[in-house]
């Protein structure tokens, strides 16, 4: 879906009980050089996130990628 040349992906967010519950994600800790990091993993998901804080923890740099990607959540508000 494009809208002004921009991709549109929607975005889903759970709450730690809901994580719980669901038999279609994996949520857990994950070592990621020498660092301990709350992960969440959607078999079903079309892109990964990361946190940038996690990014600067680990001493990385981020860069823009070449698309401009707007975000939509489950209630329908974007950013």
């Amino acid at each position: 879906m494009k809208q002004n040349d921009q991709t549109l992906r929607r975005i889903f967010h759970l709450t730690q009980e809901e994580v719980r519950v669901a038999t279609d994600v994996v949520a857990g800790m994950l070592l990621i050089n020498n660092l301990n990091v709350h992960v969440l993993f959607d078999p079903g998901a079309t892109h990964s996130f990361i946190a940038r804080k996690i990014v600067n923890k680990l001493g990385k740099r981020s860069r823009s990628g070449r698309k401009r990607v707007r975000n939509w959540n489950s209630d329908g508000e974007h950013g």
